[in-house]
């Protein structure tokens, strides 16, 4: 919903932003600027994972994989939405 939004640039500055916050949860992302591309369209592999106060990761087996319905391109174009 947009709320409490941090954005960080290195890991370092994440970790100090989460030290001492136990119990809190948290969503991380990472925004790629020149994603990999499958068959010229971007992907999502979504996976899900916590992380302890001592910093062990668990990692959910199960995750998945999505495409976009159009090809990548860094033109601004009219999408025909007016």
């Amino acid at each position: 919903q947009g709320r409490g939004i941090e954005v960080f640039s290195e890991l370092s500055k994440i970790k100090a932003h989460l030290t001492g916050k136990a119990g809190q949860e948290y969503l991380v992302q990472n925004y790629l600027e020149r994603p990999l591309l499958f068959r010229g369209r971007k992907f999502d592999i979504r996976c899900w994972a916590v992380v302890t106060d001592n910093w062990d990761v668990y990692v959910y087996e199960q995750g998945y994989l999505r495409t976009s319905s159009e090809t990548y391109t860094l033109e601004l174009g009219d999408k025909g939405d007016d």
